[in-house]
């Protein structure tokens, strides 16, 4: 591997510790896929913007995530 190119979540993860992970990252390894037109790491980084942090996401209520496309119930 090119050690030019930055290592995705789950190799830094295995490199680095889950310490080295951003938010963002380490939600996209939960969620895996993103949705049709919009990856994973986008998905993730939107899903945080919307709720306004790690926090605010893990204390939504279920009702706010059906207005989130490519998440709700």
């Amino acid at each position: 591997m090119d050690s030019d190119l930055p290592m995705l979540p789950r190799e830094k993860l295995l490199n680095d510790g889950v310490a080295s992970l951003t938010d963002s990252e380490l939600l996209a390894l939960f969620l895996r896929t993103g949705i049709p037109g919009k990856n994973v790491f986008v998905l993730s980084h939107e899903l945080l913007n919307h709720f306004g942090s790690r926090h605010g996401l893990l204390t939504a209520e279920l009702a706010q995530f059906k207005h989130v496309e490519g998440i709700g119930v």
